[in-house]
């Protein structure tokens, strides 16, 4: 008899930790430990998080071993389903790339408030609430942690539904409301004055214009091929499917935005030199600060400012979203109410001392 911990793919070049009992001959069962690990760590960051979760997982093999050795074996009954093992499976239930992204970044913070081996009919109101209160506490954006606790509400409401729970405690546990960061875009004249500007780095030069006048997202650009560039009749268009929602998009060129993409190969990415992220965002801060930019300015900003300009050049926020390859109208009515703030603050740009009712004013015949 032995006890191992196996790894399954899932999604975002992660995988799942199970732990394999071979209880003699054939017999064999699998438990999830509900955690997910990256497959190949590509940062100090990934790594020292796949060494952390390794070691949980470790000690959780050798507490189960010792089990079996005792006689205890491995149960799959009801009742002893976990908060982890319960998470994991309604994750890989999910189809969308980017919902089961979320979950397993949910599965993260269930670990690390400690309730992820606690039993589902055991999880009360007051656990509930701690777990939103270690959302809220945490660097997640209000958003995130929205949608995390949204999720999160789901799994209790579904345990509920399908007998693991006595009772759904969703309507006593409260929710995360999301405020909106605000949105940072460059003005017409911002762009022109940061494309003006001498930069060393031309691919990032390049590739921040392109998403300015796309709506790209980074993770889109930094893997654009040229393969992905087609020739129809109305046109150059980009046919790319959304890394972040796997959405088609079809995207026509103006014949200024070809120009940022360089000299056309027949194959390969359209900038192969590309920096990582991070590295890419320090150049573009540096860049717009020489260029007398005051706003904090990154990548997405680019995808901001596309979607600021274009509606306020008079493009229906219907197209405009389905240019950006939103999912529904109501992420794209974010940058219209942006647009109204800033129409507001220019109408009371223009300022004058005069009044017209002043007492001193004098028709003068020929003014």
């Amino acid at each position: 008899m032995n006890v191992s911990i196996i790894q399954r793919k899932i999604s975002g070049g992660r995988v799942s930790l199970y732990l394999d009992y071979s209880l003699g001959g054939s017999r064999r069962v699998k438990v999830s430990l509900g955690m997910a690990v990256p497959e190949r760590p590509r940062s100090a960051t990934e790594r020292d998080e796949k060494a952390q979760v390794m070691q949980i997982a470790e000690a959780r093999r050798s507490a189960a071993y010792i089990d079996l050795l005792k006689g205890v074996l491995p149960t799959k009954r009801d009742v002893d389903r976990t908060v982890g093992d319960y998470a994991v499976e309604l994750m890989e239930r999910r189809k969308k790339p980017k919902t089961r992204g979320n979950w397993e970044q949910l599965i993260r913070y269930i670990i690390s408030a400690g309730i992820d081996r606690t039993p589902l009919p055991r999880i009360t109101v007051r656990d509930a609430v701690a777990f939103r209160l270690h959302l809220e506490s945490s660097s997640l954006a209000s958003s995130s942690a929205s949608v995390f606790f949204g999720h999160f509400r789901s799994l209790l409401r579904s345990a509920s539904q399908e007998g693991y729970m006595p009772e759904d405690i969703t309507g006593k546990i409260g929710t995360i409301k999301a405020v909106h960061a605000q949105i940072v875009f460059l003005e017409q004249h911002e762009l022109n004055r940061l494309l003006a500007t001498p930069i060393k780095n031309k691919s990032v030069r390049s590739a921040f214009a392109l998403s300015c006048l796309t709506g790209l997202r980074w993770s889109d650009i930094v893997t654009l091929k040229w393969d992905q560039v087609h020739d129809t009749p109305s046109g150059l268009e980009i046919r790319v499917r959304q890394s972040k929602t796997s959405k088609l998009l079809s995207i026509p060129l103006h014949a200024d935005t070809i120009r940022w993409m360089g000299s056309r190969r027949p194959d390969g990415l359209v900038f192969p030199q590309m920096l990582q992220s991070a590295q890419a965002n320090n150049v573009i801060k540096r860049w717009a600060s020489a260029a007398g930019i005051t706003k904090r300015v990154h990548f997405h900003v680019g995808r901001h400012t596309y979607a600021t300009l274009a509606l306020a050049s008079g493009i229906d926020l219907k197209t405009v979203s389905r240019m950006l390859g939103h999912s529904t109208i109501r992420s794209t009515e974010i940058y219209a109410e942006v647009l109204g703030s800033t129409l507001r603050h220019a109408a009371g740009a223009v300022k004058t001392d005069a009044h017209p009712d002043a007492p001193d004013l004098r028709i003068v015949k020929g003014v």
